[in-house]
């Protein structure tokens, strides 16, 4: 195929567009174990009329780089399983090869294990982030000729829908709804935590989420309670009449609910 016959940019837009629904397609099929149900989500741009054939570009997707350190210490860091992460590299090219057959807009669409020269336009990336709540991607699309049409990075972060209409404390929350996790929330159920919003250091101690639960419980926890143990009983002990100089002021954080800061003196 020659450049006449072909709109580079256009092609590339239309490229990058279908490689931002392929994130979203990612984290709500191929990031959890159980059964989803779907939502309205943007669908991908249909071809309009029947393209000759002489015009349609074959598409080559290589498996995806799983990106996986090779020091255990570095995957511990991350919170990479790399059984996981290789089986999401091979999982997510084919929903893309999917995505790219079912618009029209293409020829034949391959998944390819390695490099071939009997493909129009080549579709290579390498996972950057993958935890089931966020994805990062870094993508290249060439063509045969080895001239780059763009190499970005795409991210995604995952949301929660109502599947059905609900009513939650006495808010019908609308079938389709998008909804966010608020970890401010954590621990301030009042059917598990008597009056939650009242500071209590002598509450009675019982299981809570301050640092998270399974794969994503906090590596810092022994380090925090090490601190409340040892270091802030010599602080009071040194400083004995340590007190808050000015009323307590909470950041203007969605996630996170945090103090802005705490001016004390002693």
């Amino acid at each position: 195929m020659n450049d006449t016959q072909l709109d580079r940019p256009a092609v590339g837009t239309m490229l990058q567009r279908l490689l931002g629904l392929l994130l979203f397609a990612s984290l709500v099929s191929g990031c959890v174990s159980q059964t989803v149900k779907r939502v309205d989500t943007t669908p991908a741009r249909q071809a309009t009329a029947v393209i000759p054939e002489a015009m349609l570009l074959d598409v080559g997707i290589h498996l995806f780089d799983p990106n996986v350190p090779e020091e255990w210490r570095d995957r511990e860091r991350d919170g990479i399983l790399p059984e996981v992460r290789r089986a999401e590299a091979r999982y997510m090219p084919f929903i893309l090869k999917d995505t790219l057959e079912g618009t029209g807009n293409w020829g034949a669409v391959r998944v390819i294990p390695r490099d071939t020269m009997a493909v129009d336009v080549t579709v290579d990336a390498k996972l950057l982030e993958s935890n089931g709540e966020t994805l990062r991607l870094e993508v290249e699309v060439a063509d045969a000729s080895g001239r780059r049409w763009f190499q970005r990075e795409y991210g995604y972060q995952a949301s929660r829908y109502a599947y059905d209409d609900i009513d939650v404390m006495g808010h019908v929350v609308p079938k389709g709804s998008e909804i966010s996790l608020l970890l401010a929330a954590a621990n301030h159920d009042p059917k598990a935590f008597e009056a939650p919003e009242r500071f209590n250091p002598a509450r009675p101690a019982k299981a809570n989420l301050s640092f998270g639960a399974g794969l994503h419980f906090c590596v810092g926890a022994p380090l925090a309670r090490l601190e409340l143990q040892v270091a802030l009983p010599i602080l009071f002990q040194r400083l004995p009449r340590l007190h808050m100089t000015e009323p307590l002021r909470y950041s203007d954080s969605y996630h996170f609910h945090g103090l802005e800061r705490l001016l004390v003196a002693g």
